[in-house]
């Protein structure tokens, strides 16, 4: 009997650890599609010609990413898992990438309001955005000299161009979404059961900004 209800406790956290991760691979979904909207003219002023990279700690919506922040001749780059952007100083746009989709695109024009919240050696390094009902805080750190061939500043060679970024992440979005969906499947069918995990297509689309 004790080794019975052993298994059955064994066994409900197995199920509860398996729903847990569920619920997070659809939050995952819905975080990454967020684009970094915070790269604009308004934040590539306060730079000027500087040219550096940092570590950015990027809060919103109470949650924070952590990614690579770089700064070249007016132009801003930032990188966090498989997703990137470029504020392009000479075009005066910004462009979204995604590494899954060997894409991009471009991203939609906002104003920002920023507040520049710290400074290190005359370096801005805290800030707070605020542009189409969203808030950002963004702090950089560990800031170093840029290093010498940089490539983020281009559009990788061979990526496929969307005509908008928000094409662009209902294309990502779905993609995730049919992953999460496969690998359930193939889980029921192993363990002969189906844990009744969401849809991953009720999911509501992330908020564009």
């Amino acid at each position: 009997m004790k080794f019975f209800a052993v298994c059955i406790s064994i066994a409900a956290v197995a199920l509860a650890a398996g729903c847990a991760k569920d619920r997070e691979d659809q939050a995952l979904v819905m975080r990454r599609s967020e684009p970094p909207t915070f790269l604009s003219a308004e934040l590539a002023a306060l730079f000027g010609q500087r040219n550096f990279s940092a570590r950015a700690e990027v809060t919103s919506h109470g949650s924070t990413s952590i990614g690579d922040f770089s700064a070249r001749n007016g132009s801003l780059a930032f990188k966090a898992g498989d997703m990137s952007a470029l504020w392009d100083a000479l075009t005066q746009k910004a462009y979204l990438f995604s590494e899954p989709l060997q894409a991009y695109a471009p991203m939609r024009a906002i104003t920002n309001e920023i507040e520049v919240l710290a400074k290190e050696d005359g370096l801005p390094t805290r800030f707070e955005i605020a542009g189409s009902g969203r808030v950002v805080i963004l702090n950089l750190s560990k800031i170093r000299p840029l290093a010498a061939g940089t490539d983020e500043f281009s559009i990788p060679s061979g990526f496929k161009a969307y005509e908008t970024s928000e094409s662009m992440l209902s294309e990502l979005d779905l993609r995730r979404r049919d992953l999460i969906r496969a690998r359930d499947q193939a889980r029921a069918e192993k363990y002969g059961t189906s844990r009744a995990a969401e849809d991953p297509a009720k999911l509501q689309p992330p908020p564009r900004y």
